[in-house]
């Protein structure tokens, strides 16, 4: 794929489908681009799952036709509840009940300073990626209904290359001599 957006998406997907206990689960059921599915009266994933937002940029001119963007992506980490968390809830239901914290941070932790990469064929699709994810926000997105969402925002910048004028040889006229 030629797109920046694309592409960062599926290295984001890859990176957080891939994280598992120690038993081999996956700690996110789905992850998935955000298309509102929880807006629907029933959202189509399998909980706890990620949603990855739209990717926004400002970008900056530079040299011969290319540009430098700065921008963010948001991720919507969506859980239902266990049991209450309560006071009196026992301890072992307590600690399940508000495990999305922890879920939250492992995500952090997988994420931050993180450089994505996509490989296919032995070439880098995000070598225009300048630099590694930076937290710069997280928090509850309030709701109608029993689903716990958390909402985690990253920063990202990008080099854009991609119209930047081709430059190559020219094959030079042959001299020709003529002859008086």
């Amino acid at each position: 794929m030629n797109s920046p957006n694309a592409n960062i998406f599926l290295a984001l997907q890859q990176r957080i489908a891939g994280l598992k206990d120690g038993t081999d689960r996956v700690y996110f059921r789905t992850v998935d681009h955000d298309l509102q599915q929880l807006n629907l009266e029933k959202p189509p994933v399998t909980f706890p799952c990620v949603l990855i937002g739209d990717f926004n940029f400002d970008f900056m001119q530079m040299s011969a036709n290319t540009q430098t963007g700065k921008g963010s992506v948001t991720l919507k980490i969506c859980f239902t509840p266990y049991s209450s968390s309560e006071s009196k809830t026992p301890v072992e239901y307590l600690k399940k009940a508000i495990n999305y914290y922890e879920l939250e941070q492992l995500l952090h932790l997988a994420l931050q300073g993180w450089h994505p990469a996509l490989m296919e064929d032995n070439v880098d699709l995000l070598g225009n990626v300048a630099g590694s994810l930076n937290r710069i926000a997280s928090r509850a997105m309030p709701r109608n209904d029993d689903i716990i969402v958390r909402q985690v925002t990253y920063s990202i910048s990008i080099d854009d290359f991609s119209t930047k004028p081709i430059k190559g040889k020219v094959p030079r006229p042959a001299f020709v001599i003529a002859e008086e």
